[in-house]
């Protein structure tokens, strides 16, 4: 790793090597339902809480956030932006089983893993060999 700078020196910033990694896997839920159901692929895809015009989207597929349906927003406001948005409601033991599926990779590198949630581990890089 290159030297700090005297930029980042006098700001007081950390210039440690880093010595963690988070994996925040955008648009997981949308994702991982895309993987799982051929035909919901290059679709514009929502994961409502609820099956309900006011229900919170938790999740967007890439294609309906480049259209502007973003996480937090309304199924209304979605269908506002692009009435042909596909909503599904979560399906917590599909998106289970893929996550054990990850850490259990990301548990064969480091032992020292937390699951911060469904989406976004956290683990300790090994020091580098010598």
């Amino acid at each position: 790793m290159e030297p700090a700078s005297p930029e980042a020196i006098a700001l007081g910033l950390n210039t440690a090597d880093p010595t963690t990694l988070v994996i925040d896997l955008n648009c997981a839920f949308a994702s991982i339902e895309q993987q799982h159901d051929s035909e919901l692929r290059g679709r514009p895809l929502a994961i409502a809480a609820y099956a309900t015009e006011a229900a919170t989207i938790v999740s967007s597929s890439r294609e309906a956030r480049d259209l502007g349906i973003k996480t937090g927003m309304r199924v209304f406001e979605a269908k506002a932006i692009f009435p042909g948005v596909l909503v599904r409601e979560p399906n917590p033991p599909l998106y289970r089983s893929v996550s054990d599926k990850l850490m259990a990779i990301i548990e064969r590198h480091t032992p020292d893993v937390l699951r911060m949630s469904r989406s976004k581990p956290r683990f300790e890089r090994r020091s580098e060999r010598a």
